[in-house]
């Protein structure tokens, strides 16, 4: 299932062992949230607001997702 949360505010919320597969975080608010353990393959999170998130041990096809690559997602 793929979810639309373009433009929503996600301030200090908690996706935590989720499969959030497909779901678009464009333009979204996630300052100080924490993404822990979860499933993000094919995720979007265009200008996504990531200042202060927690990011840790979220995969995308098998493979763990740091920081780094959060930010370079935000980029795209």
């Amino acid at each position: 299932m793929s979810l639309d949360f373009t433009g929503s505010s996600f301030r200090s919320a908690k996706f935590i062992n989720s499969n959030i597969k497909a779901s678009i975080f464009s333009e979204t608010d996630l300052s100080n949230s924490e993404f822990i353990n979860n499933s993000i393959d094919a995720c979007v999170f265009r200008n996504a607001n990531i200042e202060g998130i927690i990011f840790l041990k979220n995969t995308q096809y098998s493979s763990e997702n740091t920081i780094e690559d959060l930010k370079e997602m935000v980029k795209k």
